[in-house]
């Protein structure tokens, strides 16, 4: 082959094979778009249901929802009131 030939047909195999490049790569973008979108449908979901789950937490580990459940148990409020009469020294001489 002569030299001239031989270029223009290395030009040409260079480019099919950099159209078949761009192809692959322009698919992979596109589809890795559409898994993206999905993955963010999924995290909207999941902070949503996060939301609720710690809203649901606060509710049940509340003051007044605990009482209840003490008194549904049988627990009762301690009405005696002590205290401690006359003061002791934190700490003594030696």
């Amino acid at each position: 082959m002569k030299k001239p030939t031989f270029i223009i047909l290395v030009l040409i195999l260079a480019v099919i094979i950099l159209s078949v490049i761009r192809t692959y790569v322009a698919n992979n973008i596109a589809t890795s778009g559409v898994i993206l979108s999905d993955v963010e449908i999924q995290k909207a979901k999941l902070e949503t249901e996060n939301a609720i789950l710690s809203e649901k937490l606060y509710t049940q580990t509340s003051l007044s929802e605990i009482s209840k459940k003490a008194e549904k148990l049988g627990f009762s409020e301690n009405k005696k009131n002590f205290a401690i009469s006359g003061q002791r020294p934190v700490a003594f001489k030696q």
